[in-house]
């Protein structure tokens, strides 16, 4: 399910008066992939989501409520219990030894997907936090991220577009200087997710 046309921008629309002596195509896409590098940083894009797991089931299909690539997974809980991230062996080891019992590792085989171990032996309630960023082929953006974080976005897209050599627009030196600006503004959001666990509240979806 996508973010409602209220809830989100178009990228092209985006594109400002320092970034009109390119195509607006690419000066689009600046900005998408400086939204994309921002968002995988700070953490600031979120669903939290929560669904019924049955016993026996060890793979679960993450789906969030925003069109979106998911980036990371944090405070997963299974029947109670908080779930502590592994690596693919070892929790694949500790499924040999124990096929069933209580979960209490993750792991993700690929982005869309969350892997317990070892698998339920009951079914219990699955939730967690999905943190994600836009999709390469996006034409727009969640509108809180224009909202509450531009000043960084455009910092990243114009050191983007500048540092592109052999253009009317190439400008090196002020690549260098929007490289640094983009630096300095991500690192602070991304100290402050740190400290308050979230840039921002999360969109809840319950699933069954």
């Amino acid at each position: 399910m996508a973010y409602s046309s209220e809830d989100s921008i178009s990228i092209e629309s985006l594109v400002g008066p320092m970034m009109l002596d390119c195509p607006i195509p690419i000066a689009a896409q600046g900005i998408l992939y400086a939204a994309i590098e921002f968002c995988e940083r700070p953490r600031c894009w979120s669903n939290q989501q929560s669904r019924t797991v049955n016993a026996g089931v060890q793979n679960i299909i993450l789906s969030p409520e925003d069109d979106g690539l998911i980036t990371d997974v944090d405070n997963v809980v299974f029947a109670g219990t908080k779930l502590e991230p592994s690596a693919r062996d070892i929790a694949e080891q500790m499924r040999l030894s124990n096929p069933l019992g209580t979960p209490w590792v993750y792991y993700r085989p690929n982005p869309e997907t969350l892997s317990l171990a070892p698998a339920p032996d009951a079914s219990g309630s699955l939730s967690l936090t999905m943190y994600l960023a836009p999709l390469r082929n996006a034409t727009t953006l969640p509108r809180m991220l224009f909202d509450l974080y531009w000043d960084a976005i455009e910092s990243g897209a114009l050191w983007r577009l500048l540092k592109i050599p052999n253009r009317p627009w190439s400008d090196p030196a002020q690549a260098g200087f929007y490289k640094q600006e983009f630096e300095r503004v991500t690192g602070s959001y991304a100290a402050r997710a740190g400290k308050d666990g979230t840039t921002m509240p999360l969109r809840t979806t319950p699933n069954f």
